[in-house]
């Protein structure tokens, strides 16, 4: 039986369905899955360590899953667009790991409903 060495892992690009973590450096969810990726995920994720770069696009992770982020010493990358994280969850994820690249845009419903307006005002 061939042992493998015993340094850093190499970089895999993973496709993930839910719960399903083998040996990465790299987790991309491709999101959103009938069961999308949660905190408990993220949890068995975070206790694994070496991931260095998490795509959680269209995931259910929320607030509890801040810290768990904060405390991946190996990340450097996370993309949180289409999460349920709000604002304040993504300013604490930043002052805990002002080192970490975060991709978030937020998504205000209401902006939608203003631009209507604005151009109903303007007649157009």
């Amino acid at each position: 039986m061939e042992r493998r060495p015993q340094s850093q892992p190499s970089t895999i690009l993973l496709t993930l369905q839910k719960s399903l973590f083998p040996v990465i450096t790299n987790l991309q969810t491709n999101g959103p899955f009938v069961n999308p990726i949660n905190d408990d995920d993220i949890r068995l994720v975070a206790e694994y360590g070496y991931v260095q770069q998490l795509d959680l696009r269209g995931s259910a992770i929320t607030s509890a899953s801040v810290d768990l982020l904060a405390d991946m010493k190996e990340l450097n990358t996370v993309d949180l667009d289409d999460t349920p994280l709000t604002y304040d969850d993504i300013e604490r994820l930043k002052e805990r790991r002002p080192d970490l690249v975060v991709h978030y845009t937020f998504k205000d419903p209401k902006i939608g409903e203003m631009i209507e307006e604005l151009l109903n005002r303007h007649g157009n």
